[in-house]
């Protein structure tokens, strides 16, 4: 389905509805830039929704430690 100009810009500026519950059980999740941001911000909704392995790819180990250790 084409979207008309407006309804495009109308979707850039509505909030996505967060997933309520999804179970990644047997999934392995990698996150990079996962100490700060938007990859942090990824890392804690993920880690809610019970994977098997998440894996927070870091440049900085002890920035990757210090994330881990906030969650």
């Amino acid at each position: 389905m084409k979207k008309t100009f407006a309804q495009c810009m109308k979707s850039q500026w509505t909030p996505a509805k967060a997933v309520e519950s999804v179970d990644l059980e047997n999934q392995t999740i990698i996150i990079t830039g996962a100490n700060s941001g938007l990859g942090f911000a990824s890392a804690l909704d993920f880690a809610r929704l019970n994977p098997g392995k998440l894996i927070m790819a870091c440049r900085s180990e002890e920035r990757g430690r210090a994330a881990l250790a906030s969650m």
